[in-house]
């Protein structure tokens, strides 16, 4: 069911519409506005458009409490997004006028309430809320200043804000409001405090908050800051001020950044003055100036020192806590006198430079030696003996350090001043006593040299002589020599000594290693000796003959003058160059026997080691030979080694012509010279080949007709590639069967004799495309490709002959092609609860069904011409299952409905019995939904602005709310809550 809305008046328009027929509403609280005049008359519609529809209608109402009328408006829709159109009926002109202004439809969407309402207005009204101008009658404003969204206004101080008539200029056709109530031009405000208002657009679309406040002023006196530009003081760690005054009492001075500071410094500052009620505000820079301090008490004392190799330093005292110092020409080692400044420095005081004398004595100069130093005369040079505390200089010897005669001698032994020393000196006394006088006859040891050695007295007396016995000797031995001293007036001195000639040392001479290369001849070590009274000789021998390193040994025997002796020396033959060896390249073709290459030319007893010979594959090899011999160097060789690639052919006989049903598939024999192994491939101009053939020469018969089979050998890494031989092979087909069949783009492979399409509910086609795949050269009567026309819903058949490529065989197909019936357009649909198939020739398209079967969700449920759920009001279709039915015509041919799904007759709507709803009266509600969906179900009623007021179960079809204690007058929203959906629909009570 639904509930029809058709408001009349004298001569208006026939708005009307059924809300069941939409799922969505949104809702207006509008005003209706023609050529500058807003519509009061109940009488005066408004009703809303989409696509030329109408979509939702109301007329003006009045509302408790308030001068004006409004249209409670609710607008329906099946989906979102769509442009919604105004039209006005003007119940005075009894015009019609469209609003130019278009709304878009937003599920829920509500707009409007009693302050600020829709505009739906022709023309166009203003939507800007801004105030441009305020003021106060009879008052004259120094200054008025419009910002944003705020108003200043400057007033003489002597007036009285208590009560001021307010003069205002607004946006065009916008309206003034405070606390809720409209402000019209000439009322009376106090103005003690600025006053928040609110401006509403013409069109009620924009609400913009305003605040209005009121300033008194007046001229006020100049502010005079009086202070030093330069005010300074002198560092003494206390906080150092800005003294300055101002010309008032009604504010204080402030100091910017700060009024004092303590450190040493110059500071700016700015001295200012705020203004007051009676005074404007000043400011004066001001320079605050704080000079350093002296440093007193300070002392610095010079000082001295003797010099000792250490650094010798002095210092300030009384330094000040916090305070540093530093020293230039400080820190001295060295003896002299140095000038010391000190600087002492300390914050927020000027530096202190203080100088001091530091001395640093030169140290006594020490000499030490013995005062008499003794000799004996010996010929030799007898020097003082002293040493010095210091190496700053070196000691002097006046007249002389030493002296070689005997006597006594006087020397001054002197150290001069140096940087760091005081001179010094001594004096010392040089004794050298004389030596005793003795004769003496002393041996003597010599080595053999060929020539006479003797030994002699010594210290003989003057006018002695002396004779001798068994002196002067030359070979070597031991001899003892007698010698008789004869002096006059004196007993001859008979004395003896011994006389000693050693051996002298034999030298062999020989190069350590004497080095000959082989030749075959012997080899001898040459070595010489340094006399002749003996003879070399060799062990184990002098010489050799091969090659190799030989170690002798060189002897030379003890003989009468000389010591015996002997020399390592090494003999070394070294190989000799081979020469005359020949080994060439050379070039064979490949035959599977082992070739090589050989070396000749060399000598007897070498050995030949060869690298890479005896090769058999094809291929260039390098060969290395390796001659070697034990009196030879050796030699290494290279030759190319090449085999080249044997030719080989292909033997192949002609194909014998075969049957692709009655002949086996075979095996290729092609053969190569080389015994290697064929491989073929096979090429065909048909769109399929006759037969495939494998790389191995296997051939698997397909089809009839020809292709071309080659015969192949690539060679290898030992043959040339064979020349290819080209056959023909010929293939005859008995074979009239159909490969596959495709109707509408469905393969059927190896089909039966018979062949069933169903065409898919979803097409809407009148004819079906069929094709037919079979052997080559095969004949069908239809052609490969034919058209079944399927104009209307039943069966279709087309017969298919095909005959074999040799004619001997032939084979029938039939094509069966249905197009199944529309369910709605052969079933009837009774009481929401049965089915019944149309068995009416003259309405079913010329049927004459004979039995059924029906299908729910794919299970048979049914063979009757009717099925039903049951037998209960409640047994209903399901309208989420499937149905289908499948019914044999008279001439046996079995038909049947494409799958649907059912719908049920309700209507599925929720309608409002009566809207608006009376004072007093109950809210009648009807729901046309199943009863299994309402249970359960819900009503909620929700305010204009989304608040829940009241829940209540549905009960059935028919709900009564009573709404009398719950709701005021206004607009609301009724919701129905089921487990499948939600409903909305907008009411409004008086």
């Amino acid at each position: 069911m639904g509930l029809a809305v058709n408001i009349l008046t004298a001569q208006a328009p026939n708005w009307s519409l059924n809300e069941s027929d939409f799922e969505y509403s949104m809702t207006r609280v509008a005003f209706l506005n023609v050529n500058g005049q807003e519509l009061s008359n109940t009488n005066n519609k408004v009703a809303a458009f989409i696509n030329g529809e109408i979509r939702g209608v109301a007329n003006l109402v009045t509302v408790s409490g308030s001068s004006r009328t409004y249209a409670y408006l609710t607008v329906f829709a099946n989906q979102e997004n769509q442009t919604v159109q105004y039209k006005i009926y003007n119940s005075t002109t009894g015009a019609v006028v469209d609003v130019p202004k278009t709304d878009v439809f937003k599920i829920n969407d509500h707009r409007g309430d009693l302050f600020q309402a829709y505009s739906i207005a022709n023309p166009t009204l203003n939507d800007d809320a801004d105030i441009l101008d305020f003021g106060f009658e009879g008052e004259e404003e120094l200054e008025v200043i419009v910002n944003e969204s705020e108003v200043t206004i400057t007033l003489d101080r002597s007036l009285s804000l208590d009560a001021l008539i307010v003069d205002f200029q607004l946006s065009e056709g916008a309206q003034l409001f405070y606390d809720g109530q409209r402000v019209e031009l000439g009322a009376t405000i106090d103005f003690n405090t600025p006053k928040n208002y609110q401006v509403r657009s013409e069109d009620e679309s924009f609400v913009k908050n305003w605040t209005v406040g009121t300033e008194l002023i007046f001229n006020r006196d100049e502010a005079v800051i009086t202070a030093d530009a330069t005010q300074t003081f002198t560092y003494d760690g206390q906080l150092k001020t800005v003294t300055a005054r101002l010309n008032h009492s009604e504010t204080t001075l402030n100091y910017s950044p700060q009024q004092g500071y303590t450190d040493a410094g110059t500071y700016p500052i700015t001295v200012s003055a705020s203004q007051t009620d009676n005074y404007l505000a000043a400011s004066k820079s001001v320079n605050l100036v704080i000079d350093k301090a002296d440093i007193t008490g300070v002392t610095f004392e010079g000082s001295s020192f003797t010099y000792d190799g250490t650094a010798k330093t002095i210092q300030v005292n009384g330094l000040p806590e916090g305070a540093t110092v530093s020293y230039v020409n400080n820190n001295k080692t060295s003896a002299g006198i140095y000038e010391v400044i000190a600087t002492v420095r300390k914050d927020n005081f000027n530096d202190l430079e203080l100088s001091a004398e530091l001395l640093i004595n030169k140290a006594e100069a020490t000499l030490t030696a013995d005062a008499i130093q003794t000799f004996t005369y010996d010929g030799n040079l007898k020097n003082v003996t002293a040493s010095l505390n210091h190496t700053e200089t070196i000691l002097s010897f006046a007249p002389q350090q030493g002296f070689t005669n005997a006597g006594i001698y006087t020397i001054t032994v002197v150290s001069a001043e140096t940087k760091n020393y005081e001179p010094v000196s001594k004096s010392v006394q040089l004794v050298i006593n004389k030596s005793p006088q003795a004769i003496t006859f002393e041996g003597g040891s010599f080595t053999y040299d060929g020539n006479p050695k003797t030994i002699e007295v010594s210290n003989l007396p003057e006018g002695a002589t002396v004779s001798y016995v068994n002196n002067g000797k030359i070979n070597a031995g031991s001899y003892l020599v007698s010698a008789t001293v004869s002096q006059d007036n004196f007993n001859d001195l008979e004395i003896s000594a011994g006389l000693i000639i050693n051996k002298a040392v034999a030298t062999i001479t020989a190069d350590a290693t004497q080095t000959f290369t082989y030749d075959g001849e012997v080899k001898n070590v040459t070595a010489s000796l340094n006399h002749s009274e003996t003879e070399l000789t060799y062990s184990p021998q002098q010489g050799y003959i091969n090659v190799d390193s030989y170690p002798v040994t060189v002897i030379a025997a003890e003989s009468v003058n000389y010591l015996s002796t002997s020399k390592s020396v090494r003999l070394v033959i070294e190989p000799a160059a081979q020469e005359g060896l020949v080994f060439n390249d050379k070039s064979f073709t490949y035959d599977t026997t082992i070739k090589s290459l050989e070396v000749t030319g060399q000598a007897d007893g070498s050995t030949v080691v060869y690298e890479n010979n005896n090769q058999t594959d094809v291929g260039s090899y390098v060969v290395i030979a390796t001659i070697t011999h034990p009196n030879f160097t050796d030699i290494v060789l290279e030759a190319m080694l090449s085999i080249a690639k044997a030719p080989q052919t292909i033997t192949f006989g002609a194909l014998a012509i075969r049957n692709s049903e009655t002949d086996p598939d075979f095996q290729l024999d092609a053969i190569a010279s080389s015994g290697l192994e064929i491989t073929y491939s096979f090429s065909y101009t048909s769109a399929q080949p006759a037969a495939t053939v494998s790389p191995s020469g296997f051939v698997e018969l397909q089809t009839s007709g020809q292709i071309q089979i080659t015969a192949l050998q690539a060679g290898n890494s030992n043959y040339l590639e064979a020349t290819a031989i080209e056959r023909t092979l010929n293939v005859n087909s008995s074979n009239a069967a159909a490969l596959s069949i495709t109707i509408d783009g469905q393969i059927f492979n190896n089909p039966g004799e018979q062949v069933y399409y169903l065409i898919d509910c979803d097409k809407t086609v009148s004819s079906v495309d069929v094709s037919i795949q079979t052997e080559p050269n095969t004949q069908i009567n239809t052609g490969n490709s034919l058209t079944i026309a399927s104009p209307d819903q039943g069966i279709y058949r087309q017969e298919v002959v095909v005959t074999s490529q040799d004619g001997i065989q032939t084979r029938t197909y039939m094509v069966i092609v249905e197009k199944a019936f529309d369910f709605n357009a052969i079933i009837v649909q009774k009481y929401n609860n049965t089915l019944v198939v149309n068995n009416n020739p003259s309405t079913n398209g010329g049927y004459i069904f004979v039995a059924y079967e029906w299908f729910k969700n794919g299970n048979s449920v049914g063979k009757k011409q009717a099925y039903s759920e049951g037998n209960r009001a409640t047994d209903l279709l399901d309208p989420n299952a499937s149905y289908m039915v499948k019914m044999t015509t008279e001439d046996g041919d079995i038909l049947q409905t494409c799958e649907t799904r059912i719908q049920l007759k309700s209507s599925f709507s929720m309608v409002i019995a009566e809207n608006p709803i009376a004072q007093g009266a109950k809210l009648n509600v009807m729901a046309d939904y199943p009863s299994s969906e309402l249970k359960g179900a819900v009503y909620q009623i929700y305010s204009a602005d989304g608040r829940l007021l009241k829940s209540q179960p549905v009960n059935g079809y028919h709900t009564s709310i009573d709404i009398s204690g719950h709701l005021s007058t206004g607009m609301y929203r009724l919701i129905l809550v089921t487990p499948q959906r939600r409903v909305a629909k907008n009411f409004i009570k008086n």
